[in-house]
């Protein structure tokens, strides 16, 4: 399946796979993969900042997902739908209420050749809510399409 890669993460994620930001790199056939960047602030008293960017693609899906909640319930993983963002030529829409991997994040969903894909961010203080969106959009613009080659014999 085609790959978004980021071509730029809020400071100080660095938007290259296996730097010391990128805390999973999930690929699982059929699945889809699952890509996710953190940092947290330790050092400024009074602040426990988190900065976390999860990049998702469904393959051959383009219904969201569900997930279990924090109640046990089967729901959508992606949920609270909100206006369209359109960025990079891709016409996403905002999700706000989103679970497992992503609660507590703002998620924007595309499809794309038959893939669902996400890119997520935490959503806690001292960020705010539209600070939060600012920030995926300036990923959305940001990400860059690795389609796979076709090997030949």
């Amino acid at each position: 399946m085609p790959v978004y890669c980021p071509g730029w993460l809020p400071d100080p994620l660095t938007a290259r796979i296996g730097s010391q930001w990128n805390s999973m790199s999930s690929i699982s056939p059929g699945k889809g993969y699952v890509e996710s960047f953190i940092w947290q602030d330790t050092d400024t008293p009074g602040i426990s900042g988190v900065l976390h960017v999860i990049l998702h693609g469904y393959p051959h899906r383009t219904r969201i997902p569900r997930c279990l909640s924090i109640e046990n319930a089967n729901v959508p993983c992606f949920g609270g739908p909100r206006q369209a963002v359109v960025r990079n030529g891709i016409h996403a829409r905002l999700y706000t209420v989103n679970q497992d991997f992503d609660t507590w994040h703002l998620a924007l969903l595309w499809r794309h050749a038959g893939n669902l894909y996400v890119v997520s961010q935490h959503l806690a203080a001292p960020l705010t809510y539209a600070g939060v969106l600012n920030e995926l959009t300036h990923e959305l613009k940001a990400l860059v399409l690795v389609t796979p080659r076709t090997l030949s014999s």
